[in-house]
C-alpha cells in the first residue's frame, strides 16, 4: 500500500490516514483495523485524548541541541519512543512486522512485537526487540512461543492475560 505524501501546505496529513487506509485495504481488513479491541472504548476515546496532549515549548532556553537518547534495560536507544505491539500487520502490508522492525531500528527506537505476530520471530531481523505475550490459561502452551522469541534474540518479555 502506497500512502499519498502530505501536501506541502497541508498540516492535517495524519488525519487523512484512516481514509487512505480504508481506500487501500480489503474491506475485511479495514473492518478489523478500525474496530478496536473489545467494546472499542479506547479507540473511541483516543482522538480526543491525543488532542489534549501538548508539548511544552522551551524557546530561548539556550539549548543548542536536544538529546533524545535514553537507556532502557541496559540498551541505548536514540529515541524514547517505542513501536507498540500490533497483531496481524501482514494483513495490512506484505512485509508486516519485518518492515516495522526495520523502521524501528532505523529510527533507533524500541520495537515491541505481539505474540500474535503474523511473521515468525526468526524472520524479524530486529535489534533488541521485546515480546508482548498473550498468556493462555495453560502457561505451558506459551513455552514454544517464548523459546522462539529467545532464539530470535528478544531482549525482554511482558505478558498479559
Amino acid at each position: 500500500m502506497e500512502l499519498e505524501p502530505p501536501p506541502p501546505t497541508q498540516g492535517r496529513w495524519l488525519e487523512s490516514l484512516p481514509e487512505q487506509a480504508r481506500r487501500h485495504l480489503p474491506p475485511a481488513v479495514w473492518a478489523y483495523v478500525q474496530a478496536g479491541a473489545r467494546d472499542g472504548v479506547t479507540s473511541d476515546e483516543a482522538p480526543d485524548a491525543w488532542r489534549g496532549v501538548r508539548f511544552r515549548s522551551r524557546v530561548l532556553t539556550g539549548v543548542a541541541e536536544a538529546e533524545l537518547a535514553t537507556e532502557i534495560l541496559g540498551r541505548r536507544f536514540a529515541s524514547p519512543l517505542a513501536v507498540a505491539p500490533t497483531a496481524m500487520q501482514r494483513a495490512v502490508h506484505p512485509q508486516g512486522e519485518r518492515a516495522m522492525a526495520r523502521g524501528a531500528d532505523a529510527a533507533g527506537c524500541l520495537h515491541a512485537v505481539s505474540s500474535n505476530a503474523g511473521t515468525p520471530f526468526a524472520e524479524l531481523d530486529a535489534q533488541g526487540w521485546w515480546l508482548q505475550a498473550y498468556l493462555p490459561p495453560d502457561r505451558d502452551e506459551m513455552l514454544p512461543v517464548l523459546d522462539a522469541a529467545a532464539a530470535a534474540r528478544a531482549a525482554a518479555v511482558g505478558g498479559t492475560g
